[in-house]
């Protein structure tokens, strides 16, 4: 049979936006590029709380009409756990305008049952084709494998890290001023020789080089050098930036 043509008998809509996949089309199923990559220990506990209590809930799909297949939204876990088995996989089918829209909707759906970290986004809206995020990517995996993400998008957005998280989420990211980002991503990185490279620290760094009207980094690091060795530094981000703002001003 050919791979992308449909088996009618066995390919069950049971309402218009409603399918069932059986075995023998389990390639009209193809994973959506922007979603994260299946975790075999999930599967793996997918597999036993199938086996156990049954499948508890339907897959989200959107179907690709380039290709008369159905990308993977939500529950790509589940679907391999089902095809391991075997067993039929329900999918409810979705309609979406666009690429973005359809990396929202994965977004949202995955949110409604776990937490996703700033990378997450951040691949996915890349892999949806928006360049700043791509720009991003490059930054976190190649240009400052060793720097918070948290820390470059307050960099190259010049926002607080809440306002800057929050437009990575929406899909609305953008580089401000590339050189001026990578300045202060340079900045906070000459500290990592004297303050410990951890994601609180580096978090205060840049707060602190954003919030500082004419920051003069070379006065800093000085000023840092100079009582590194005896000063405790809190655990709270908060306390932590009102540290750094008392050795930077003294």
């Amino acid at each position: 049979m050919n791979k992308n043509s449909f088996n009618l008998n066995s390919l069950i809509v049971k309402n218009n936006n409603k399918v069932t996949i059986t075995p023998e089309n389990y390639h009209l199923l193809k994973r959506f590029k922007t979603n994260r990559s299946v975790i075999p220990s999930h599967v793996q506990r997918m597999k036993l709380s199938v086996m156990k209590h049954g499948v508890l809930r339907a897959v989200i799909v959107v179907f690709d009409a380039t290709d008369n297949t159905y990308q993977i939204i939500d529950g790509q876990h589940l679907i391999k756990a089902l095809i391991e088995l075997n067993m039929d996989i329900d999918c409810y089918v979705v309609s979406v305008d666009s690429e973005e829209e359809k990396t929202q909707l994965m977004i949202d759906l995955n949110n409604i049952t776990k937490s996703w970290k700033l990378n997450d986004y951040v691949n996915s809206w890349a892999e949806s084709g928006i360049k700043s995020y791509q720009k991003l990517r490059t930054a976190a995996t190649i240009s400052y494998p060793y720097v918070q993400i948290s820390v470059l998008i307050q960099a190259f957005t010049q926002q607080s890290r809440a306002k800057a998280t929050k437009l990575v989420k929406e899909g609305t990211f953008d580089i401000v001023n590339k050189v001026r980002g990578e300045e202060l991503i340079e900045c906070v990185c000459d500290c990592f020789d004297i303050v410990p490279n951890t994601r609180q620290m580096n978090e205060a760094l840049i707060k602190l080089m954003l919030n500082t009207e004419s920051y003069n980094h070379n006065h800093f690091v000085k000023k840092l050098k100079a009582v590194v060795k005896t000063y405790v530094f809190s655990t709270k981000e908060g306390e932590l930036y009102k540290q750094l703002v008392k050795i930077y001003n003294n």
